[in-house]
């Protein structure tokens, strides 16, 4: 995965290369563009499922005692998306998009957890993670809005299909034991991990709901930022594991679909 990011980078970097030194039609000369993208999302759990999470934390501090104490995170996750979208400007202020796009996201909870015996001199500290990895195939509808020649808003809804097969949770957890101020390494665990295939639980369809603010670097570069919000990503009832998040890309004019 971590070559696919290189990957990534670096055709986002030459697209800004070439697109810098091209030269091309402004927005305002055409009635609309075919363009490439390319960006990062930071993604965090949130619905039924984060709350019963928090819940169960909570009910088991109370139940252990002072001698444990755990402690419930849910991390921001990285993801990433690429794509390619067809706009039609219907005047000067307003047009709109759609096209299709590959979209991987992830999600996390995390326990940190310690628990201390002072009559055995014994401290154990540990962690236990679940990340969730769902991929997405992509169809955005988006509505945009230019303020002015550099800067535009877009707002609309991204209908996500799931690729189920790669849908899964990867279980981690570590443990570090000390007895008498000293690592005791029988019962010290390295980081395990299990994964989890979720193919007959991932939900087959999530919209995502998604407002960007979006720079024209150039009229062949954008950069663009946004907010989105997903549907559930499980069938689960009781799993209801929904996600927010926010996302940072570059957006390359590929040309004009009519020219005037």
């Amino acid at each position: 995965m971590n070559h696919f990011y290189l990957i990534i980078a670096f055709l986002t970097l030459t697209l800004t290369t070439n697109a810098q030194n091209s030269s091309g039609d402004t927005p305002s000369s055409n009635k609309g563009s075919i363009e490439i993208y390319s960006g990062l999302t930071f993604s965090r759990a949130t619905g039924n499922f984060v709350d019963n999470f928090e819940a169960d934390i909570a009910n088991q501090n109370e139940s252990l005692g002072e001698d444990v104490n755990l402690n419930a995170k849910l991390p921001f996750e990285f993801g990433f998306e690429i794509g390619a979208n067809c706009t039609y400007n219907i005047n000067e202020k307003i047009s709109m998009s759609s096209g299709v796009g590959f979209w991987r996201t992830q999600l996390a909870t995390r326990v940190n957890y310690e628990y201390q015996n002072p009559d055995f001199s014994y401290d154990e500290v540990g962690m236990d993670q679940t990340t969730f990895k769902f991929s997405y195939l992509a169809l955005p509808i988006k509505v945009h809005y230019h303020l002015n020649n550099r800067w535009s808003m877009e707002a609309g809804v991204h209908f996500n299909f799931a690729l189920k097969g790669l849908a899964e949770a990867v279980v981690e957890s570590e443990r570090e034991v000390i007895i008498n101020g000293e690592l005791d390494e029988e019962w010290t665990r390295p980081i395990e991990e299990n994964t989890v295939a979720l193919k007959d639980v991932a939900q087959s369809l999530v919209p995502q709901y998604r407002i960007n603010l979006v720079y024209n670097i150039s009229p062949l570069l954008n950069a663009t930022i946004g907010f989105f919000g997903n549907g559930k990503h499980l069938t689960i009832e009781e799993q209801g594991l929904k996600s927010l998040g926010l996302q940072f890309g570059i957006r390359a004019n590929l040309g004009n679909l009519i020219k005037l």
